[in-house]
């Protein structure tokens, strides 16, 4: 088993931004992080720290400029609607 596959969540160089020009903002900027399996997360910020998008992009409300995010070794974005490849 490599190191990625113990993951249960693994966020690798994500990037997220709003809007275009001048009025574009970074709201992620390369976020990089792993959850192991059983273990417990909790996500703070203040106000505009870009929470919401990043549980948004984890959730597949959203998705991400670049990077990604695996579930258990499986890239979001490689899995249909119902979870699966």
């Amino acid at each position: 088993m490599t190191q990625s596959e113990k993951y249960f969540l693994e966020i690798k160089d994500l990037k997220k931004s709003f809007g275009t020009g001048e009025a574009r903002q970074d709201v992620l900027r390369g976020v990089v992080f792993h959850v192991q399996k059983g273990e417990f997360c909790v996500l703070l910020g203040p106000s505009g720290s870009g929470k919401s998008t990043l549980l948004n992009i984890i959730g597949g409300i959203d998705t991400p400029d670049s990077g990604y995010v695996a579930i258990n070794g499986d890239k979001l974005e490689d899995m249909d609607g119902g979870g699966r490849r």
